[in-house]
């Protein structure tokens, strides 16, 4: 699981914590429960084994606790979304093209369970999200999808596994960028 650098939430922004840890800042309460969802699938795809507890907090309001979910031992959030029309995602993690800072590293493989991920221009997406200081809206999941599907516009960005309107606002045309010269290089 990914660790996250959240500061804490400016005015008018709820809080997201998993066990008391924060985990994501944001206006819309719809974008947090997301984003539980997602990440408690994560800690499912890594074998944590405990009971997460989300809470969404008014932490401007004293702390105040909106809403709680309980998510027993190895319940999935069943966060994921935008997987492709008529196809199966199957994410399996490897750990044999990335240093050790980037957490879980995953592929997308096929019914077979061979990779079709490029695990090239996996490790170019990998290294470009560390470099640029990224922010964690771009899962490492969603880089895998990235690096099997190949996004090249915005309308394959936003319907990308992981991402939407907003994430591509923040940072997609630099994701799309560095797709389309991998491309560009392999002709």
């Amino acid at each position: 699981m990914a660790l996250y650098d959240i500061v804490l939430p400016k005015e008018g922004q709820l809080t997201l914590t998993c066990n008391g840890a924060i985990i994501a800042n944001a206006k819309n309460k719809t974008y947090l429960v997301n984003k539980m969802r997602v990440h408690q699938d994560e800690c499912c795809d890594v074998g944590i084994q405990c009971e997460n507890v989300y809470q969404i907090v008014d932490m401007h309001k004293g702390n105040f606790v909106l809403e709680t979910f309980k998510f027993p031992i190895g319940q999935r959030g069943n966060g994921q979304k935008r997987a492709p029309q008529g196809k199966n995602i199957n994410f399996v993690i490897i750990d044999s093209i990335v240093p050790v800072q980037y957490s879980s590293c995953y592929a997308i493989a096929d019914e077979k369970g061979n990779i079709i991920t490029d695990l090239d221009l996996l490790k170019r997406l990998y290294d470009f999200r560390f470099e640029n200081r990224i922010p964690c809206e771009i899962t490492n999941k969603t880089l895998a999808y990235f690096a099997t599907y190949l996004p090249v516009t915005k309308a394959d960005f936003i319907s990308s596994y992981g991402v939407g309107e907003r994430v591509y606002d923040k940072c997609g045309e630099k994701f799309l960028d560095v797709i389309r010269a991998y491309i560009e290089s392999k002709k």
